[in-house]
Protein backbone atom coordinates (compact mmCIF):
# COMPACT_ATOMS: atom_id res chain seq x y z
CA UNK A 1 0.00 0.00 0.00
CA UNK A 2 3.11 2.26 1.29
CA UNK A 3 4.48 1.99 -2.71
CA UNK A 4 1.16 2.67 -4.48
CA UNK A 5 0.71 5.69 -2.28
CA UNK A 6 4.56 6.91 -3.53
CA UNK A 7 3.93 6.48 -6.47
CA UNK A 8 0.58 8.38 -6.98
CA UNK A 9 2.58 11.14 -5.01
CA UNK A 10 5.18 11.15 -7.51
CA UNK A 11 2.45 11.51 -10.32
CA UNK A 12 0.95 14.50 -8.38
CA UNK A 13 4.37 16.08 -7.50
CA UNK A 14 5.15 15.38 -11.78
CA UNK A 15 1.80 17.18 -12.51
CA UNK A 16 2.42 20.27 -10.53
CA UNK A 17 5.88 20.72 -11.60
CA UNK A 18 4.94 19.92 -15.51
CA UNK A 19 2.15 22.92 -15.19
CA UNK A 20 4.19 25.36 -13.85
CA UNK A 21 7.05 24.37 -16.39
CA UNK A 22 4.59 24.70 -19.34
CA UNK A 23 2.97 27.82 -18.05
CA UNK A 24 6.44 29.36 -17.75
CA UNK A 25 7.22 28.41 -21.19
CA UNK A 26 7.53 30.43 -23.83
CA UNK A 27 4.88 30.19 -26.15
CA UNK A 28 5.90 29.40 -30.28
CA UNK A 29 8.43 26.48 -31.24
CA UNK A 30 9.69 26.26 -28.03
CA UNK A 31 6.30 25.27 -26.72
CA UNK A 32 6.11 21.84 -28.29
CA UNK A 33 9.84 21.02 -27.73
CA UNK A 34 8.53 21.73 -23.65
CA UNK A 35 5.17 19.51 -23.81
CA UNK A 36 7.03 16.81 -25.93
CA UNK A 37 10.24 16.51 -22.75
CA UNK A 38 6.60 17.18 -20.11
CA UNK A 39 5.30 14.22 -21.43
CA UNK A 40 8.02 12.38 -21.22
CA UNK A 41 8.86 12.83 -17.71
CA UNK A 42 5.01 12.16 -16.96
CA UNK A 43 5.11 8.87 -18.84
CA UNK A 44 8.30 7.81 -16.94
CA UNK A 45 6.87 8.77 -13.59
CA UNK A 46 3.85 6.41 -14.60
CA UNK A 47 5.19 3.36 -15.59
CA UNK A 48 8.18 3.19 -13.41
CA UNK A 49 6.41 0.99 -10.84
CA UNK A 50 5.83 -1.59 -13.30
CA UNK A 51 9.80 -1.72 -14.95
CA UNK A 52 11.37 -1.46 -11.51
CA UNK A 53 9.08 -4.11 -10.83
CA UNK A 54 10.71 -6.29 -14.02
CA UNK A 55 14.20 -5.35 -12.68
CA UNK A 56 13.97 -6.45 -9.66
CA UNK A 57 12.30 -10.04 -10.55
CA UNK A 58 16.01 -9.91 -12.99
CA UNK A 59 18.13 -9.16 -10.52
CA UNK A 60 16.57 -11.90 -7.75
CA UNK A 61 16.95 -14.39 -10.71
CA UNK A 62 20.46 -13.25 -11.34
CA UNK A 63 21.78 -13.23 -7.83
CA UNK A 64 20.44 -17.01 -7.56
CA UNK A 65 22.31 -18.12 -10.71
CA UNK A 66 25.80 -16.34 -9.42
CA UNK A 67 25.25 -18.21 -6.08
CA UNK A 68 24.73 -21.52 -7.57
CA UNK A 69 28.25 -21.18 -9.76
CA UNK A 70 31.25 -23.07 -9.06
CA UNK A 71 33.69 -20.37 -7.57
CA UNK A 72 36.58 -22.70 -8.66
CA UNK A 73 36.91 -20.45 -11.60
CA UNK A 74 36.74 -17.24 -9.91
CA UNK A 75 39.59 -18.62 -7.91
CA UNK A 76 41.35 -19.59 -10.90
CA UNK A 77 40.94 -15.82 -12.29
CA UNK A 78 41.92 -14.45 -8.90
CA UNK A 79 45.03 -16.19 -8.85
CA UNK A 80 45.60 -15.49 -12.16
CA UNK A 81 45.01 -11.82 -11.91
CA UNK A 82 47.58 -11.33 -9.02
CA UNK A 83 50.46 -13.29 -10.63
CA UNK A 84 49.67 -11.09 -13.86
CA UNK A 85 49.77 -7.81 -11.72
CA UNK A 86 52.93 -9.00 -9.35
CA UNK A 87 54.80 -10.19 -12.80
CA UNK A 88 54.03 -6.80 -14.32
CA UNK A 89 55.36 -4.89 -11.43
CA UNK A 90 58.18 -6.77 -11.20
CA UNK A 91 59.31 -6.49 -14.44
CA UNK A 92 58.24 -2.58 -14.31
CA UNK A 93 60.72 -2.31 -11.63
CA UNK A 94 63.88 -3.98 -13.02
CA UNK A 95 63.54 -2.03 -16.10
CA UNK A 96 63.27 0.79 -14.22
CA UNK A 97 66.64 -0.38 -12.63
CA UNK A 98 68.25 -1.03 -15.70
CA UNK A 99 67.72 -4.86 -16.53
CA UNK A 100 65.44 -6.00 -19.63
CA UNK A 101 63.61 -9.05 -18.47
CA UNK A 102 62.16 -11.29 -20.81
CA UNK A 103 59.80 -13.25 -18.39
CA UNK A 104 58.63 -13.70 -14.53
CA UNK A 105 56.79 -16.71 -14.02
CA UNK A 106 54.95 -16.91 -10.79
CA UNK A 107 53.59 -20.14 -9.20
CA UNK A 108 50.97 -19.20 -6.79
CA UNK A 109 49.09 -21.27 -3.99
CA UNK A 110 45.21 -20.39 -3.27
CA UNK A 111 43.85 -20.92 0.01
CA UNK A 112 40.43 -20.33 1.21
CA UNK A 113 41.53 -16.99 3.06
CA UNK A 114 45.08 -15.84 1.22
CA UNK A 115 47.03 -16.37 -2.15
CA UNK A 116 50.61 -17.32 -1.35
CA UNK A 117 53.59 -16.85 -3.81
CA UNK A 118 55.19 -20.37 -3.68
CA UNK A 119 57.87 -19.57 -6.64
CA UNK A 120 59.23 -16.88 -8.79
CA UNK A 121 61.30 -17.38 -11.71
CA UNK A 122 62.44 -14.48 -13.75
CA UNK A 123 63.85 -15.24 -17.33
CA UNK A 124 66.52 -12.69 -18.25
CA UNK A 125 68.74 -12.15 -21.42
CA UNK A 126 72.44 -13.75 -21.64
CA UNK A 127 74.33 -9.93 -21.41
CA UNK A 128 72.36 -9.70 -17.97
CA UNK A 129 73.81 -12.95 -16.79
CA UNK A 130 76.43 -11.40 -14.84
CA UNK A 131 73.94 -9.53 -12.94
CA UNK A 132 71.55 -12.33 -11.41
CA UNK A 133 73.08 -11.36 -7.89
CA UNK A 134 71.72 -8.05 -8.38
CA UNK A 135 68.20 -8.55 -10.07
CA UNK A 136 67.73 -11.21 -7.74
CA UNK A 137 68.63 -9.01 -4.26
CA UNK A 138 66.30 -5.73 -5.99
CA UNK A 139 63.35 -8.92 -5.82
CA UNK A 140 63.93 -9.54 -2.12
CA UNK A 141 64.24 -5.82 -1.21
CA UNK A 142 60.85 -4.60 -2.99
CA UNK A 143 58.89 -7.96 -2.33
CA UNK A 144 60.62 -9.95 0.41
CA UNK A 145 60.71 -12.47 -2.11
CA UNK A 146 63.60 -15.41 -2.78
CA UNK A 147 63.67 -16.02 -6.34
CA UNK A 148 65.53 -17.97 -9.00
CA UNK A 149 66.73 -16.47 -11.94
CA UNK A 150 66.99 -18.06 -15.70
CA UNK A 151 69.07 -17.26 -18.32
CA UNK A 152 68.33 -17.30 -21.54
CA UNK A 153 69.89 -16.52 -25.13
Amino acid sequence: MDTIRHWALGIVFVSIISTIVLLLSPSGSVEKQVKIAVSIVMLAVIVKPFVSGIQSENAVELEYETYTVNTSCYEEYIASSFKTEIANRMMILLKEKGFEVKEVQIDVNFTEDKISIEKVNIVIDDEYSGFKDEILEIVKKEYGIIAETEVVD
